[in-house]
Order: structure tokens, then sequence, then C-alpha cells
């Protein structure tokens, strides 16, 4: 068996794992991280959202759904051309006014799950703030009527 591919492999994942948290490859301490687990938040022009936790129970269409438009509405002008972002977040919207309000409900309580957890490990304001606006922001959900 050849273990050099299997060593590589298992670094790859180690490396993949680290950019779906969102950390920067080049600012991070390789050994601490892996001690210790914690989240390095730097400045760059994309946003990724953070990999969450099975344990928060949220669905996972919910959990891409939210990464691409956190991506679309948080990234910098540079990196996303903002009158396309609208544009795709507005179809959306649209698609998200199909909901029942029995869905509705269940992902406001999801979403409610992302934004106590996002604030626990203190994530990013603006994502924790873009989290618990999402379903308002797009029209569906109207805080008025809670």
């Amino acid at each position: 068996m050849d273990t050099e591919f299997y060593d590589r492999r298992a670094r790859r994942q180690f490396w993949l794992v680290i950019e779906l948290q969102s950390l920067s490859l080049a600012e991070m301490d390789e050994d601490r991280m892996a001690r210790k687990g914690k989240v390095i938040w730097v400045p760059k022009g994309a946003f990724a959202m953070p990999v969450l936790p099975e344990s928060l129970k949220i669905d996972p269409l919910l959990l891409g759904l939210l990464h691409s438009i956190a991506f679309l509405e948080l990234s910098d002008d540079d990196t996303v051309d903002p009158d396309w972002a609208v544009e795709a977040m507005e179809h959306v919207g649209y698609y998200l006014l199909r909901l029942t309000p029995k869905q509705v409900e269940q992902t406001q309580k999801q979403l409610d799950r992302i934004a106590a957890h996002a604030k626990k490990k203190k994530m990013p304001k603006e994502f924790i703030e873009l989290v618990q606006i999402f379903l308002t922001g797009c029209g569906v959900w109207d805080e008025d009527e809670e």
C-alpha cells in the first residue's frame, strides 16, 4: 500500500477543512490550530460562511442557500459584482415566497439557532445580522406579525 498517497490525501483533507472554516492559511499556526481547533477571522475579499456543526440540526439545503447568500452579500465589490449579486438574491427571495407558513416558521427557528451559535462563536457581526434578517430581507417574514 502506498502510504505516501494516504499521507497526501490526509493533508489535503485537513487543508480543505481549514479552508471551509474560512481561515487564512497564510495567517494560521498549523500546529496550534490542529490542537485547539479555533477559528481565526482575517480580512479578505470573499466571505465564506464557516461550517456549522450537525448538532444544530439545520436543514442542509438551508445551509447551502445561506452560504451562497452570505457570499453574495458579504463579499467585497471587487470579488462579487454588486448588481449581479442583488439580482441573484432577488431571485432567491422570489422562490422563498413559495414557502408555506409552516416552512417559513421552521426556517426562522433554524435561522435563530444559527444566529445564537454564531454569536456564541464570535462570528463576524455582519454574518450574524444577515442571518437574523434573512427571511425579512427576502420579503418572506414580517417581524411585526410575530
